[in-house]
């Protein structure tokens, strides 16, 4: 717990790091030199005591560009995400998805139409599957990367590259179990819009 403590407060700093730089703003200060952890009895007594020194790796120019063709990415993404689902949500007041029965009795339509915009709405609230498998890629190519250079540093001696390259495979490592976990949530919301508009779908079909 100790360690992940102290793995979050370099991560969020780093990344705080790499917003301002692509803001073009100064580097923001540290939030601390060294934390400390201590558990104490239900008397408040201190029973263990754990501190350490916090140590940021710099940041290159190489990260830079990457976070920031990152970020830009993830605007286009959120900006195409909203024109995708203002069509969608008018496709579905209108009612005019191709090769869909609409329903003659009014009620039955306003239904139709409720549920045609819940659909568009659980697609368009996350993102594509090819977008999370495309991170997901990425993150364990990085991961890897990572793995190769701390095998290296290690065999040279040089501690100082291991622990970098020790740290950056624990942040690709949650990289990818982040991205494992987001795509299984995608397809989940992308199989209930399809059982909602089936339900739609059902709801469509004139009764005999």
């Amino acid at each position: 717990m100790f360690d992940l403590l102290c793995d979050d407060i370099v991560a969020d700093h780093r990344y705080a790091v790499l917003d301002a730089r692509v803001a073009g703003e100064p580097d923001p200060e540290p939030p601390a030199d060294t934390t400390r952890f201590v558990v104490r009895d239900h008397g408040g007594v201190e029973k263990v005591a754990i501190s350490a020194e916090l140590t940021y790796p710099p940041v290159s120019a190489k990260a830079v560009v990457t976070h920031r063709r990152d970020t830009e990415a993830s605007a286009k993404w959120e900006a195409a995400r909203r024109v995708r689902r203002e069509k969608a949500e008018a496709a579905a007041r209108t009612l005019s998805e191709a090769a869909r029965e609409v329903p003659l009795d009014p009620q039955v339509r306003r239904v139709v139409s409720t549920l045609r915009v819940a659909a568009a709405s659980l697609r368009e609230d996350v993102p594509t599957l090819e977008f999370c498998r495309e991170q997901l890629t990425v993150a364990q190519n990085t991961l890897s990367a990572a793995a190769r250079a701390l095998v290296a540093a290690e065999a040279a001696g040089n501690e100082r590259e291991a622990e970098h390259a020790r740290r950056h495979a624990r942040w690709w490592r949650r990289g990818v179990d982040r991205w494992t976990h987001l795509t299984e949530l995608v397809t989940e919301a992308y199989m209930d819009a399809e059982e909602v508009d089936d339900y739609a779908d059902s709801l469509s079909i004139p009764s005999t």
